[in-house]
């Protein structure tokens, strides 16, 4: 009978051989990441290109669709078709958006700029301008959005995400662990574009009411306000928005040159 006699650490036990397996394993996962980033990219940046180049077709396509003739004729609406007409007076660029007031898509304090190009603000926002509030700062970045072309573009960024998904879909099951790191690295990929847009649209807003602005401090004291109080209070890098406290900063920085 053959007898095994375990070894202490002490008598030296080779764990070379799971060194190298726990090496070659991170290895791959990196190299997997770096493809990964390459192909979302690569897939983005030709989405995005894509998405751009017929800007003008895809927004003449669902130009009213949004914010039909009878949400602009409301008071409502008209109120802030004034404003932002005053904004836009600052550009140096003619430019044309649909705006309208309505609770349609959501009934949250928001505003939101989409394609067409189209401004929707929620009845909740308005209530806020109808206590006297200045929210020139929130068109603006709006309109920023739409200058920048953000909405176009995201579309086309997306493209690499769902492209990818639908690769994994055929080659991985749906409750795959590998699948949902590779969907999460994606996701937190798309959600740094994100935070970019937003700094570009505040950036935006700042420069364009310092120009038509006479007094910005009550729009600047109403932004202050909604993004700290709205704060999500998530890590940046988890979230869609840049963290509050930054953005009223840089804002500021802008509009008062401080």
């Amino acid at each position: 009978m053959i007898q095994y006699t375990p070894k202490l650490p002490s008598e030296g036990v080779n764990t070379s051989k799971g060194k190298k397996v726990f090496r070659r394993l991170v290895f791959c996962c990196f190299i997997a990441l770096v493809i990964i980033g390459i192909i979302n990219a690569s897939l983005g940046s030709i989405g995005e290109y894509v998405a751009v180049k017929y800007e003008k077709e895809i927004n003449s396509s669902v130009s009213g669709s949004v914010c039909d003739d009878k949400m602009m004729a409301t008071p409502e609406s008209r109120d802030v078709q004034a404003k932002v007409k005053r904004l836009l007076s600052a550009y140096d660029k003619p430019l044309k958006i649909r705006v309208c007031v309505t609770d349609k898509y959501m009934t949250a304090k928001n505003a939101f700029a989409t394609l067409g190009p189209t401004l929707v603000v929620t009845k909740a926002m308005y209530e806020d301008v109808k206590k006297g509030n200045d929210i020139s700062i929130v068109l603006a970045h709006e309109i920023g959005h739409t200058v920048h072309g953000h909405s176009i573009r995201s579309i086309g960024r997306n493209l690499g995400t769902i492209s990818i998904g639908l690769a994994l879909a055929l080659v991985e099951p749906s409750d795959s662990d590998v699948g949902k790191i590779v969907l999460d690295i994606l996701s937190t990929n798309t959600l740094k574009y994100s935070r970019k847009d937003e700094y570009a649209a505040d950036k935006f807003a700042a420069e364009l009411c310092k120009k038509a602005l006479k007094d910005p401090l009550p729009a600047l004291n109403y932004i202050e306000k909604s993004l700290l109080e709205n704060d999500p209070g998530a890590f940046e890098i988890m979230s869609t928005h840049p963290d509050s406290k930054k953005r009223v900063a840089r804002i500021k920085e802008i509009l008062l040159g401080q």
